[in-house]
C-alpha cells in the first residue's frame, strides 16, 4: 500500500484504509447473540427469582431516607458513593406511597415488592444500554469480531444471572461503556475530538462516584493524549472532565449530608480479606500445607472475611499487588509513551480496569458483571487476526463465570438464610461461621480453580496487550489492528 505523504497527529493517516467489514460468520453469530440477549434478559427480568439478593438491603437504605426522614451518610452509614446511592433511592422515589408504622403490614410488603421490581427493571435498562454500547464499540474497532465478542458477552452475563440485576454493578458497567464509547469517537481519521475525550474521562469520573474502581482507566486515557500536538490543553480539559465526574456528585451529596459522605473511603480501606478473593485462596492453600496456619470465617464489613495467621500478610500483599499492577502498568506505558496513541491507551485502559478485580482484596461475584466485558474489549484491541485465541479466551471466561455461579448462590451457604437458598454440605459458608468452623474443601477448591483461571486469563491478556503496544510502536495506523497486518 502506498503511503500518503501527509499524516494526521498520533499516527493516523490522512487517507486511511477501508475498515474491514463484518464477515458472514460474524454476522450470524451477532444475530444469535442479539436474539439470545433479548430472550435471556426477558427471562432474568420478569421470570427469574434470584436466590440471594441485595435489593432488600437497598430498600432499607431508601426507606430510612424517604419514609423515616433520616439523612444518608449523616444519620446512617452507606458504603456506596453518591451516584450508587441515587440509583438505590430512585425506585423508591417513584412510588408515592409511604411505609406504615406496622412493619409487616400488607402495604409495606407491597411497597417492598414493587421496589424490588422497579430496581431490577432499572438494572435491566442499564444492561440493555450497556450491550448496545458494547456492540457499537466492537463494530467500530473490529467489526469482524462483533459476533464473537457479543456472543461471549451474552453467555457469560447470562450465567451470572443471579447477580445481574440484584446488585449495583450494572451501573458500573454502563458508565464504563459510556466512557469507552466516547473514547472510540476520538479515534480514526480527522481531528481529535476534544469534546468526546472530555466526555470519556467524565464518565470514568462518574464511575468513581458510583463504585470507585472505574477511575483506574483514566490515567491511561490521559497518557493516550501525549502524542497530540496540543497535548497540555487536551490533558487539562480531560483532567477537568475527570475531576468534575469524581468530585461533582460528592459535592452535591456533601451539601445535603455533610462530611459523612467521605466515611466510605475509610470503610473500604479497612475491609478485610474477603472470602472469594485471591488472597483467601492463598490462605486456604497455606492451611493445607502448614500445620501452624489456620483460617476461619466471620461476617465483617458487610461481607464474609477470612481470618487467620496470614491475614495481616495478605492485607499487605493485596495492597502491593493491586497498586503494583496498576502503577506498574501505567509506568510501563509512560516509559513507552512514544508508542502509546489513543487506540493503545484504550486497550490498556480496558485491560487494567478488567484485570484489577483479581488483585483486589474483595472479589464479589458481581464484579465479573463489569470485569469480563472490559477484558473482552481489551481482547478486541489486542487479539491477533485469524487466530484461535478468541475461541480459547471465550471458553475460559465462560468457565470462570460458570464456576462463579456454581459457588454463588448454589454452594454458598450450608444453612438456609432464606427458604429460596439452596442448602448444601459443600458450601463456602459453614452453618455457623461465627463459630470459626472451616468451610467445605470442595467449595474452596472450586473457588481456587476460578481464581487461578481468571488470574491466568489476566496474565495471558496482559501479554497480548503489551505485545500489541510494542508492535504498534514500530508503525501504527489508524485502524484497530493495522500493526498486526503490517499495513502502513
Amino acid at each position: 500500500m502506498r503511503r500518503s505523504g501527509r499524516h494526521k497527529p498520533n499516527g493516523v493517516p490522512s487517507k486511511p484504509s477501508q475498515t474491514p467489514s463484518m464477515g458472514g460468520t460474524s454476522a450470524k453469530l451477532l444475530t444469535i447473540a442479539i436474539l439470545l440477549f433479548i430472550i435471556t434478559r426477558c427471562y432474568i427480568a420478569f421470570v427469574l427469582d434470584p436466590k440471594i439478593t441485595d435489593v432488600t438491603l437497598y430498600f432499607g437504605y431508601a426507606a430510612k431516607t424517604i419514609d423515616r426522614d433520616r439523612e444518608p451518610y449523616r444519620d446512617f452509614s452507606i458504603e456506596y458513593p453518591p451516584v450508587a446511592w441515587w440509583s438505590i433511592a430512585a425506585p423508591r422515589l417513584l412510588d408515592g406511597r409511604r411505609l406504615d408504622q406496622s412493619r409487616h403490614s400488607p402495604t409495606n410488603w407491597s411497597i417492598l415488592h414493587d421496589y424490588h421490581q422497579a430496581y431490577r427493571l432499572e438494572m435491566a435498562l442499564f444492561d440493555a444500554a450497556s450491550f448496545v454500547l458494547f456492540l457499537a464499540i466492537v463494530r467500530k474497532r473490529r467489526p469482524q469480531l462483533a459476533g464473537w465478542a457479543a456472543l461471549t458477552y451474552v453467555l457469560t452475563s447470562t450465567i451470572l444471572c443471579h447477580v445481574l440485576y440484584d446488585h449495583l454493578d450494572e451501573g458500573t458497567l454502563l458508565l464504563s461503556m459510556l466512557g469507552v464509547y466516547a473514547w472510540t469517537r476520538t479515534l480514526g481519521p480527522g481531528r481529535f475530538s476534544l469534546a468526546w475525550s472530555w466526555a470519556a474521562l467524565f464518565f470514568f469520573g462518574l464511575g468513581f462516584s458510583h463504585k470507585l474502581i472505574p477511575v483506574v482507566a483514566a490515567p491511561f486515557l490521559l497518557l493516550g493524549q501525549w502524542r497530540e500536538p496540543d497535548r497540555w490543553k487536551r490533558m487539562a480539559v480531560g483532567l477537568f472532565g475527570l475531576a468534575l465526574g469524581m468530585a461533582g456528585p460528592f459535592a452535591i451529596q456533601y451539601a445535603v449530608s455533610g462530611s459523612g459522605v467521605f466515611a466510605l473511603f475509610a470503610h473500604h480501606a479497612g475491609r478485610g480479606i474477603q472470602l472469594e478473593s485471591l488472597y483467601s485462596t492463598l490462605m486456604w492453600i497455606g492451611s493445607l500445607f502448614g500445620r501452624s496456619v489456620s483460617i476461619s470465617l466471620s461476617l465483617a464489613d458487610g461481607s464474609y472475611c477470612v481470618f487467620g495467621d496470614w491475614m495481616s500478610a495478605m492485607k499487605i500483599l493485596s495492597t502491593v499487588l493491586f497498586c503494583g499492577f496498576l502503577g506498574g502498568t501505567w509506568i510501563w506505558a509512560a516509559v513507552r509513551r512514544s508508542c502509546i496513541g489513543r487506540a493503545e491507551a484504550l486497550g490498556l485502559a480496558c485491560y487494567a480496569f478488567g484485570a484489577c478485580a483479581i488483585f483486589s482484596k474483595v472479589l464479589s461475584p458481581q464484579y465479573f458483571v463489569w470485569s469480563i466485558p472490559l477484558l473482552l474489549l481489551a481482547a478486541v484491541e489486542a487479539l491477533p487476526e485469524k487466530d484461535k485465541s478468541g475461541c480459547i479466551l471465550a471458553g475460559l471466561l465462560i468457565v470462570a463465570a460458570g464456576l462463579t455461579t456454581w459457588l454463588f448462590p448454589y454452594h454458598y451457604f450450608c444453612a438456609p438464610l432464606d427458604p429460596k437458598v439452596v442448602v448444601t454440605p459443600y458450601a463456602l459458608i459453614p452453618a455457623s461461621p461465627e463459630d470459626s468452623l472451616a468451610p467445605s474443601s470442595l467449595a474452596y477448591l472450586v473457588l481456587a480453580l476460578r481464581n487461578i483461571l481468571y488470574l491466568g486469563v489476566v496474565a495471558w491478556m496482559g501479554r497480548m496487550v503489551y505485545k500489541r503496544v510494542g508492535k504498534n510502536g514500530r508503525g501504527r495506523t489508524g485502524s484497530a489492528f493495522g500493526a498486526f497486518k503490517g499495513s502502513a
